[in-house]
């Protein structure tokens, strides 16, 4: 990273700038992330006869807003810097001073998108979301609108799309965990000391992320990770679904690491996958180490976190990167075997 390097002029790049500024212990970190803390918000309004957008440090600012009379509509996790470029990016609807805008239906229909596609929280509770780069939220004219597959728009279609946000905003929006089942802490604490870091997990689900992984940016059902909007970089732990979306997340994975997004990367997946033609394509290609367990690994459920059954086959976790030292040392204890391939 040069010295005239100024990330405030690019919200992406502010975003990996600051993880690089994180991984090397940098104090001012936050002060370059736009004070983009756990805690950053940035909230949505009906004021009655305007919308208010603004930044907060905690929910206590739309508390007070509320007290005021005015309704939470939506809350996206967020710092000052993509409060700044939202307020650049919505001009044509201000209304008077820069956080007030007009009662568009663009603007609204703008809310209601965030909502539909899992990038804000209805309401003022955003404890479940993640935290993503200005370039998949940010404002787009037209919108790339994503009907939500939980059916709020066939129940309120037929309303305004002020309406329609307005009755998301005070229960329309049901979260409900998922049933699908997650790697144990231990095997990604060591794909972390493997990695460095963990700066994206592209298959995960919100209380695994919060619980161990803690990626900076994640992807989840709601917010696909395998959309071409949701950008892949850094270090990346990927433990995808089994099923017919393994292959495709392994594809984007092997895609991103050519074209030189993704710097390493741990996977997971069944040892059966190393007899499928999709494997030998995708990660089969590009892996430099592999790792066999010695006996079936457990696997947590979400909400719970109980330990479940492990699967009918082995576990196959693969190295994707430059230093395959790092991947030794880090499951060399863990009492399995190591195949290699030669580094071309």
């Amino acid at each position: 990273m040069t010295d005239d390097f100024d990330p405030r002029e690019d919200a992406l790049a502010t975003y990996h700038y600051a993880a690089e500024l994180a991984r090397e212990g940098h104090e001012g970190v936050r002060a370059w992330f736009g004070g983009a803390g756990e805690n950053d918000i940035i909230y949505f309004v009906d004021a009655h006869t305007s919308i208010k957008i603004g930044y907060s440090s905690s929910i206590r600012r739309i508390q007070t807003h509320k007290t005021s009379g005015f309704i939470p509509i939506a809350v996206i996790m967020g710092g000052r810097i993509e409060e700044r470029e939202l307020h650049k990016s919505l001009a044509g609807f201000q209304k008077r001073a820069r956080e007030w805008y007009e009662y568009d239906d663009k603007l609204w229909l703008y809310i209601e998108w965030l909502i539909n596609n899992k990038y804000a929280a209805a309401g003022d509770d955003p404890s479940h979301l993640p935290r993503l780069p200005f370039s998949v939220w940010g404002y787009k004219d037209p919108l790339p609108f994503k009907a939500n597959g939980s059916g709020q728009l066939c129940i309120f279609g037929a309303m305004p799309p002020k309406e329609r946000v307005r009755r998301l905003a005070v229960g329309g929006f049901l979260h409900s965990l998922s049933d699908d089942w997650f790697t144990e802490e231990q095997w990604v604490e060591r794909a972390r000391s493997a990695l460095g870091s963990i700066d994206l997990d592209p298959a995960t689900h919100p209380d695994v992320n919060r619980r161990f992984i803690k990626a900076p940016v994640f992807y989840t059902k709601e917010i696909d990770g395998l959309s071409q909007s949701h950008p892949w970089k850094g270090n990346i732990w990927l433990n995808p679904p089994y099923g017919d979306l393994a292959p495709k997340f392994f594809e984007r994975m092997r895609r991103e690491y050519e074209c030189g997004n993704i710097t390493a990367c741990v996977t997971c997946c069944s040892i059966a996958a190393m007899t499928t033609g999709w494997f030998h394509r995708t990660i089969g290609s590009i892996a430099s180490m592999f790792y066999i367990h010695n006996t079936r690994i457990q696997f947590h459920k979400t909400g719970s976190f109980d330990r479940g059954d492990a699967p009918n086959q082995g576990t196959l976790l693969s190295y994707v990167g430059r230093d395959q030292s790092k991947f030794v040392k880090a499951f060399g204890d863990a009492g399995g075997i190591f195949l290699q391939r030669p580094l071309l």
